[in-house]
């Protein structure tokens, strides 16, 4: 998994198997980060839709972005 910033650059890395659902791996990526300045957002895919993970990321002061996911 590798996160980038707003200008496409890649700010961090985290390899992990295939097994552990990607919005676990979230958290590793984020203190992975190599950036100069904390992430304020992180901007997901639905993958990241989840009122706990929502709060784990607030708690953390990041503001998750992320479409709805609907069942």
């Amino acid at each position: 998994m590798v996160g980038g910033d707003g200008q496409g650059l890649h700010v961090g890395k985290q390899l992990a198997s295939a097994s552990p659902h990607e919005s676990n791996l979230i958290k590793a990526i984020l203190e992975a980060s190599f950036a100069p300045s904390k992430v304020q957002r992180l901007i997901y895919d639905k993958a990241a839709d989840g009122d706990a993970l929502r709060q784990r990321r607030a708690d953390g002061g990041v503001s998750l972005i992320a479409p709805q996911l609907r069942l």
